[in-house]
């Protein structure tokens, strides 16, 4: 009902609240969610004018910031429009349709398949020059039999919010562009021409337009052979790095020789190349990063990452070199282009090259600068306060439990490979760079100040395990760090008492630990149900007197009851949970202090890592956090994957939802998913704060899973409504050994009486089709739009002109009007 536009033939004219004056409505207003202020406003068609018309959002600076608060309050992307109410109704309605909430009216909630017309396929085939008639020749020749689209990397994203704008990596030339739309020279499926022809013949006036009009059926297959042949992709609207860039690249500015006096290198950053070497140039995939001010969480302006490595392939001497480790034989460039704001252009250009290549990069949008972490000798030279914790070539044994497993296959199961196919060698230190301005070409600081392509390194990060993964939110004042142990190390880098460019102000916040946070949480459980055996138990012996029980069931129970209650520690809380947070949490200044592990029976220790189908000792493979969001505002997601466990995702979020509450420190684990898929495929992510976005194969197909993530009050109603019962003992739902209950789709809530995930929708469809093992998966999102490659788009609805199947399959949330 809040979704609902305000009624203006609202039952009363007139309440006896009109006379409140506008602070005071705005005052009991803010604390109401959307559905309770659209009711409000519906009491009477004064309020309703006063509290919900644009123009008076505008002539009222309460009544305006009131909405934007609630709009805020939903961690919506961008900016909203002039009429924010509106803007809200469109974004829940956008949520809702890839939700199904607005659809399932049944008490049991079931999985709603997306209407076709959301779904589009958007060949991709070579650019083609127009104005050149060889290349239109051979263009028109090959597009009868289209080249396959290999998308080696991350190669398209998504603008945030709702904007169609997305950028590409061509996967033909290499060509980093902006294009307006992402539907520009898409295909439909037939069902939504079907369903828009009949509308139209429904809607014809009179009998002489039906006779105008050829009949249905053949106005129908005209419509569907129009979108057989819809137009070719229109050039982008923006070119970011050319083919002819490619070709125009100048060597010299990142390799020399070793009898060349570097001019313009110094000996700490010179990447040494002979005369008969040749360079290879790979891209490593491409990003973007929206920009937030962290005193307000507005976004500024976005900025788009790209890298590439450039790499010698030597000769038999330099070779013989190599393998002894005396020179480096390649380098990384990070590329970046900013807009000023959000839908502006992309017109200031960024570089940081890197000698070496690191295993892991990520870029502070914010601060312009590059984080990066290197293989033990690889990289720059570090202080002397630092040392290294990992030696070249060592198999890093941290992620096996000795106790557990000493069988050397599962350890390779676990090596993780770089670009070119080698096992990445990780260490614990994270370096941070300054992303170096391009002015015509030429490096220049904010001051205009000449500065080097090769950057020296500002400030390290030494981490307790080795890095497995690490991202820096879009504010840039806080860093997620993934280790080795299935560890979380939050960083601060900024302090209240260091300047930003000392490089003094890295501060080690809190460590967090899947396997001891998955331990408390079923230590929690199983004292949880002792206190609720413990509780019947009383309200029996209290209403049937001892002498009329003639049983000796209940006093066994009653004995067993409390030597279970004493393994437990002997702390009876009569059922009230332990506060959570304090036990899975290790601060900076006491990292030893290690929580109590399970003490209970032998099985009862064999199971502790049986709530995660991954083991919980596995290395952080990925985390991701709402881009447009600070770290605070809505946690993060972890990602732990190996090829024959699965797949299992760690949600960490603070106890409370205040938004305000903005201490680091607050992290804890709220829920756990086994993902449903194949194992030997690593799952795509996408998490924006509310929807939790999984890409993946099952033994079908392709399929994409939806999870609703409780981050914002806004939508605990939705919660509450949901058909799940939280209380397990009411359902039956307890589980013997004392573990927290698992829900569909393989969710696990931590705490049995506040969910914070939900599963509510899978996505399936022809047009994904099925993909090798050997075939990428890459998916972008915002609010609007879904985009996932694809090798089965002529299955959605005609072939565009051309024989093409591989491309993007493009889900368009929002209804026509």
């Amino acid at each position: 009902a809040g979704d609902q536009k305000p009624s203006h033939d609202a039952t009363k004219s007139t309440s006896s609240l009109d006379g409140l004056s506008d602070d005071l409505l705005v005052h009991a207003l803010q604390f109401s969610d959307y559905s309770s202020t659209g009711h409000f406003t519906r009491t009477s068609k004064n309020l309703n004018l006063r509290i919900s018309s644009p123009t008076r959002q505008q002539a009222s600076t309460a009544f305006h910031k009131l909405w934007r608060d609630v709009y805020n309050r939903h961690m919506f992307a961008a900016s909203p429009s002039s009429d924010v109410i509106s803007e809200i109704r469109r974004r829940r309605q956008l949520f809702d349709n890839l939700t199904g909430e607005s659809c399932s009216k049944k008490s049991i909630k079931q999985c709603l398949s997306l209407p076709n017309r959301y779904v589009h396929f958007v060949p991709i085939l070579p650019q083609r020059d127009v104005d050149d008639e060889e290349d239109r020749e051979m263009m028109e020749a090959m597009e009868a039999e289209p080249p396959p689209v290999d998308f080696g990397c991350e190669s398209f994203a998504l603008l945030p919010g709702t904007s169609p704008r997305f950028v590409m990596m061509d996967p033909f030339d290499g060509t980093i562009s902006v294009y307006d739309h992402v539907l520009d020279g898409a295909v439909r499926s037939d069902d939504a021409l079907l369903e828009d022809d009949t509308d139209a013949s429904a809607n014809l006036s009179s009998l002489n337009d039906r006779m105008e009009a050829e009949t249905v059926g053949d106005a129908i297959d005209r419509e569907v052979e129009a979108n057989r042949n819809v137009p070719r992709r229109p050039p982008p609207a923006e070119v970011l790095h050319s083919i002819e860039q490619y070709f125009a690249t100048d060597l010299s500015e990142y390799f020399v020789l070793p009898s060349m006096d570097s001019g313009r290198h110094s000996n700490d950053d010179a990447v040494i190349m002979t005369e008969n070497d040749e360079v290879t140039v790979d891209w490593l995939g491409l990003d973007l990063h929206p920009i937030v001010k962290p005193s307000d969480g507005s976004l500024t302006g976005n900025l788009i990452g790209a890298a590439r490595v450039l790499t010698c392939e030597s000769s038999a001497e330099s070779a013989l070199n190599v393998e002894n480790g005396s020179i480096t034989r390649s380098c990384m460039e990070v590329l970046g282009w900013r807009s000023s704001h959000v839908e502006g252009k992309f017109d200031q250009a960024f570089v940081c090259r890197l000698k070496g290549f690191p295993n892991y990069v990520d870029i502070d949008a914010n601060h312009d600068k590059v984080y990066a972490t290197f293989s033990p000798g690889d990289g720059p030279t570090l202080p002397e306060r630092f040392t290294r914790t990992r030696v070249a070539g060592q198999i890093n044994r941290d992620t096996i439990n000795d106790d557990d497993n000493d069988n050397d296959d599962d350890i390779l199961e676990d090596i993780e490979l770089d670009w070119n196919g080698h096992p990445v060698r990780p260490s614990n230190i994270i370096v941070r760079y300054p992303f170096v301005y391009k002015v015509d070409n030429i490096a220049m600081d904010k001051d205009q100040v000449r500065r080097r392509y090769f950057p020296q390194p500002e400030s390290f990060i030494e981490t307790d395990r080795s890095v497995s993964s690490f991202v820096v939110d879009p504010t840039g004042d806080t860093l997620a760090i993934g280790t080795d142990g299935g560890c979380v190390e939050i960083w601060t880098t900024r302090s209240e008492h260091a300047s930003h460019r000392t490089g003094q102000e890295m501060i080690r916040k809190q460590i967090l630990n899947v396997e001891k946070s998955v331990t408390a949480a079923k230590e929690r459980e199983r004292e949880r149900l002792v206190n609720l055996k413990l509780k019947r138990l009383r309200s029996v012996s209290d209403a049937v007197p001892p002498e009329e029980d003639g049983h000796c069931v209940s006093h066994g129970e009653k004995d067993d009851a409390m030597l279970v209650d004493e393994s437990c520690g002997g702390n009876n809380n009569d059922g009230d949970d332990v506060e959570m947070g304090e036990e899975a949490a290790v601060d900076a200044d006491g990292p030893d202090a290690d929580m109590p592990l399970n003490q209970g029976s032998d099985d009862e220790i064999g199971q502790k890592s049986s709530l995660t189908q991954c083991k919980s000792t596995r290395k952080i493979n990925e985390i991701y956090h709402p881009r447009h969001l600070a770290l605070h505002r809505a946690g993060f997601v972890t990602l732990q994957h190996h090829r024959t466990e699965g797949a299992t995702l760690a949600l960490w979020q603070k106890p409370s939802l205040d938004q305000s509450v903005a201490d680091p420190k607050l992290f804890e684990l709220s829920a756990v998913i086994n993902l449903p898929l194949s194992p030997q495929r690593k799952p795509q992510i996408h998490f924006d704060g509310r929807r939790l976005i999984v890409v993946g194969q099952d033994h079908i197909g392709v399929i994409v899973l939806i999870y609703h993530v409780l981050s914002t009050w806004e939508d605990k109603e939705l919660f509450e409504n949901d058909s799940y019962d939280a209380s397990h003992e009411d359902k039956g739902g307890e589980s013997k050994s004392g573990m927290p209950r698992e829900e569909s789709g393989g969710v696990i809530n931590i705490s049995p009486t506040t969910r914070r995930v939900r599963y509510v929708n899978r996505i399936r469809n022809v047009g994904l089709g099925n993909l090798e093992v050997y075939d990428p998966i890459y998916c972008t999102c915002n609010e609007r739009y879904i985009v996932i490659n694809t090798k089965c788009g002529n299955l959605i609805g005609g072939d565009g002109g051309t024989n093409a199947c591989e491309g993007l399959f493009v889900l368009d949330l929002e209804e026509k009007e």
